[in-house]
């Protein structure tokens, strides 16, 4: 029990504090250069899923396969290099896009923005690159929490002595000293689980095809990032990177109440009853409706407060854009249960269609409203796509259960 609270208690720190540092970083950028960094966060957690690729799991379902005398060691360092591989090329390729725009655009705050922009989605692309299965397996998730919390504790303070105490004016150096960090937190990460002692041997036997994925599973999660960060991206084509920032910081208040749900979620379904599935799925379904509401209350208060005492200027459209993501909060609890009974149910190749066809309608929405509309009814696009999926995937539970009775 001890062991549980420890671990939620650095879970809920390096988010607070991941959730400071941007908070703090909108309040200095103010609406306009924060908006490259929110489309920044954006882009990079899709990159961070690709570079991922689902890794983890495959790398669970390897490593149980072995025979007691094979070396894990090298079978989770053959796993670490293919993501480094996959970093190295989806870095590079960034970068050659930003030295492209850098050359045909003459405007000096286009390119430093472009450059902020840049090395901020490196920066969290960084993120593809935690052994969160590793660390799974050799049983230590609890150490690589509290290598995390001391990762955003440190970006933070480095983040805060920049401004107030440096004056410094140079975005890049800072975006440069946080990349910094967490290439030292993912190295001393790779330290604790012995990687680096595989690393003379020939891993790359290892590098099979077969290995790299997580089925499903993986592409589901691709698009519902596209879900999740889709207006940021649609945005910007027709209303600026002012209205980004705005999004860009509503979503960031949402990251603590979603973990709370998440994690409530987790204790809810700690053993998922299918022998009385409807009894169970239904009970628990309204437990997260009833428990997400005075969340998602707290929500918008939070928006508010932050609003008239911090955020003094600019983020016009933030509060609006609080009442349709607390919408979104209440209904994200149920969905929740939901996905955790689809995955339970074994039911991936349906999540997986479920999910991209959701994205593309949040895509869609989102480009017909800031096309046609008020940019604050952009965060419908989200709250939309969500109904939708929750709907046909409690529609597909009933369904497989029917035809298991059948």
């Amino acid at each position: 029990m001890i062991n549980k609270l420890q671990s939620l208690f650095y879970i809920y720190s390096s988010t607070f504090f991941s959730f400071l540092t941007s908070l703090y970083l909108a309040k200095q950028l103010g609406d306009k250069l924060y908006g490259f960094i929110a489309l920044g966060v954006a882009i990079g957690a899709i990159v961070q899923i690709v570079i991922n690729f689902g890794m983890d799991k495959s790398l669970l379902r390897e490593v149980t396969s072995l025979d007691k005398g094979e070396d894990v060691n090298s079978v989770i360092a053959s796993f670490i290099c293919k993501r480094l591989i996959i970093f190295i090329f989806t870095s590079l390729l960034i970068s050659s896009v930003y030295l492209f725009l850098f050359f045909t655009r003459e405007n000096e705050f286009e390119n430093y923005a472009l450059a902020l922009l840049i090395g901020y989605i490196i920066f969290q692309s960084l993120l593809g690159l935690y052994p969160k299965g590793a660390f799974e397996y050799i049983e230590k998730i609890s150490t690589q929490n509290k290598i995390l919390f001391l990762e955003r504790f440190l970006i933070f303070i480095f983040v805060y002595a920049f401004f107030e105490l440096f004056g410094s004016s140079n975005i890049l150096h800072l975006v440069f000293l946080m990349v910094l960090v967490r290439v030292i937190s993912i190295s001393t990460q790779l330290k604790v689980i012995g990687v680096f002692n595989s690393l003379h041997k020939n891993i790359f036997l290892n590098l099979k095809p077969e290995t790299i994925g997580g089925g499903y599973i993986t592409i589901a999660l691709l698009f519902n990032s596209l879900i999740y960060y889709g207006m940021q991206l649609i945005v910007p084509l027709s209303h600026g990177l002012d209205e980004v920032s705005s999004i860009g910081v509503a979503l960031q208040f949402c990251l603590i109440v979603t973990i709370t749900q998440t994690q409530v979620c987790r204790y809810l379904n700690k053993s998922i009853f299918l022998d009385k599935f409807k009894e169970h799925l239904n009970k628990k379904i309204m437990q997260m409706f009833f428990l997400s509401i005075p969340l998602a209350l707290l929500y918008v208060l939070a928006i508010h407060v932050c609003k008239e005492f911090y955020l003094v200027d600019g983020y016009k459209n933030l509060t609006s854009h609080s009442y349709f993501l607390a919408v979104w909060l209440v209904l994200l609890g149920p969905g929740l249960v939901i996905n955790q009974y689809v995955i339970a149910k074994k039911l991936d190749n349906i999540y997986m269609k479920i999910s991209m066809c959701s994205s593309f309608l949040c895509l869609f929405i989102s480009y017909i409203i800031s096309t046609y509309s008020e940019v604050y009814l952009i965060s419908l696009s989200l709250l939309i796509p969500h109904c939708v999926s929750m709907l046909v995937q409690y529609m597909e539970l009933y369904r497989s259960e029917y035809e298991k009775v059948c």
